[in-house]
């Protein structure tokens, strides 16, 4: 079992509900709950040398009652909005500070009891209600400063289990002041935000068709006597089901079809069905077959060339679910609701699609894998891998980290495991203020080919020093590794070290649990020779030209 995180909490009640919360979650990561000194919010994230920040260097979490960060909020009557601007502006400075000392802070936002009803009928007009409004909004321009500060719907939680969410006995007990199925909603989503910053968003949905992604069996009923839209209680519920899968591809989400099924009944519903949702091009792949689903699971991701722990299965039938479970145990196969109404409710209650950035490329997922379906086709035709390469005329397009590309460079940073030499991960600040040090230069690359766009797949940082180079960061998405580009990087890097009057390039590989293919590129390639005997240094003389591959294009956006 891998070991828990921690993360701090800071609340002005008793939290050891949340600790107790956390410490019952499945799923990743594990995250172990340290409570902060009770009610002593500001005086922690004040005091840089409170021991709490030593226990917790990775997560803090803040969580209180409005009042006790902004005390003019509870001075009753009409909220003075200048007496609140100042208590917040203390807060906001107060957790500017904190946020340097974590990688992530997470905050709730603030809400109030639902029996606070203020000054009724104007309290939205300018009292406490329209006070915590304003708030809650600054709170939220804070957050969009400061790029490792997260709010969380907290007031979500709570209207979620209305009146009953609150707990006043137990606040004057023990100081305890929701029950505990909020507890464990924040837990929940604490958990998802975390996995989120660590780069563990689950990224590809695979589904069933029959009963679960329309009503019927298309086998035997037809396609035109399927259950799907119209005037039809589980129609209506399917196709709003289908509304919200295809939102998820807007979010970088990937959809694909694991079926029982002969394939062209299943793709002729598909495409002819007319209240279907989505269409062929918004699937990456599909098995649709009598084999084994979770063989075919297995084949269809490997294609892809994506990790497991990246897949999500979703089938009405109990007796699937339990076999893919089984044989394939880091594919997270959540339970599913027998009635159909509940399937767009069920599949809005998954937390490991979250995201906290999205980016260009993640909108166009789908598309891009879509290409790629494409590009095999032509590989089957082609009379060798070279011929392949060849037709597909691979530009690579180089330029210096700008500020319009930081958010998509700290998610590759972050998210990239196999071709990845260093596996460092920092948040966009950190990566910005890396890439000011004297003698580096941070690269990022974008590939296309005459099929379409991969978008920015790939990473490239150098460090001068002296009469060397150095690799700091050299990453490529899988999408496109196997193509050439690494070469082209490589020859890249080699130019932008010898321009800078380097006699090395060298490249030092970090070892971790899934970066083996990184480490087998330099080792297979005659123009680095590896320099000790744990075969983790590689060096290329830069006296000797790194050739770049002639299928590849490459492009420099201003000065190398």
């Amino acid at each position: 079992m891998t070991q828990a995180q921690p993360v701090l909490l800071l609340t002005d009640f008793t939290a050891q509900p949340l600790v107790t919360a956390l410490a019952r979650l499945d799923g990743r990561p594990r995250l172990e709950g340290k409570a902060g000194p009770f009610d002593r919010v500001m005086e922690v994230l004040n005091d840089g040398k409170s021991p709490c920040w030593a226990e917790a260097s990775d997560f803090a979490f803040v969580w209180t009652a409005p009042e006790k960060i902004v005390p003019s909020l509870g001075a009753g009557g009409m909220a003075d909005r200048a007496a609140l601007d100042r208590d917040f502006d203390l807060f906001a400075d107060a957790l500017a500070e904190a946020a340097g000392r974590v990688k992530a802070l997470f905050f709730a936002a603030w809400s109030l009891a639902p029996w606070q009803r203020g000054l009724g009928p104007l309290d939205l007009r300018g009292g406490k209600a329209r006070g915590l409004m304003h708030l809650n909004n600054r709170l939220l321009e804070t957050a969009q400063s400061l790029p490792n500060v997260y709010v969380l719907d907290a007031p979500r939680w709570l209207a979620a289990s209305g009146q009953a969410g609150w707990d006043n006995r137990s606040w004057y007990l023990s100081k305890v002041p929701f029950t505990t199925p909020v507890f464990q909603t924040a837990a929940r989503e604490l958990q998802a935000a975390a996995a989120a910053v660590l780069g563990l968003r689950r990224k590809l949905l695979i589904l069933d068709l029959d009963d679960t992604l329309w009503g019927g069996t298309v086998g035997e009923d037809g396609w035109r006597n399927l259950r799907l839209g119209g005037h039809d209680p589980v129609g209506e519920a399917l196709a709003e089901f289908q509304r919200q899968l295809k939102m998820l591809t807007t979010q970088g989400v990937m959809l694909a079809l694991v079926s029982k099924n002969t394939e062209a009944v299943a793709l002729e519903a598909i495409d002819s069905h007319p209240e279907m949702v989505l269409k062929r091009s918004d699937f990456v792949g599909w098995r649709i077959n009598w084999q084994d689903k979770a063989e075919n699971i297995a084949d269809l991701v490997a294609q892809l060339n994506i990790g497991m722990d990246a897949v999500v299965f979703i089938d009405n039938d109990r007796a699937e679910r339990d076999r893919v479970r089984q044989a394939l145990p880091d594919v997270l196969v959540p339970e599913w609701p027998e009635d159909k109404a509940s399937y767009a409710k069920a599949l809005q209650s998954l937390t490991c699609f979250d995201a906290l950035t999205l980016s260009h490329e993640d909108g166009q997922r789908t598309r891009m894998y879509v290409e790629d379906r494409q590009r095999q086709d032509i590989l089957k035709t082609a009379t060798s891998k070279q011929d392949w390469l060849a037709l597909l005329e691979l530009q690579a397009e180089i330029a210096l980290l700008g500020s319009a590309d930081l958010p998509r460079a700290a998610q590759l940073l972050n998210k990239t495991n196999q071709m990845n030499l260093s596996t460092r991960r920092l948040s966009e600040d950190q990566l910005m203020r890396w890439t000011q040090g004297e003698g580096r230069k941070f690269y990022v690359v974008r590939v296309k080919d005459r099929l379409g766009d991969y978008g920015l797949t790939g990473l490239l940082s150098i460090e001068m020093k002296a009469t060397e180079a150095h690799l700091a960061d050299f990453v490529l998405s899988c999408r496109v590794i196997g193509r050439g580009v690494e070469q082209a990087l490589l020859h890249a890097a080699s130019q932008v070290a010898s321009h800078a009057g380097c006699k090395t390039l060298i490249a030092r590989f970090m070892p971790t649990e899934r970066n083996q293919p990184c480490k087998s590129l330099f080792e297979s390639d005659a123009n680095f020779t590896a320099s000790d005997e744990a075969d983790l240094e590689f060096r290329h003389d830069l006296s000797k030209a790194y050739p770049k591959p002639l299928h590849v294009e490459l492009n420099w956006i201003g000065q190398p």
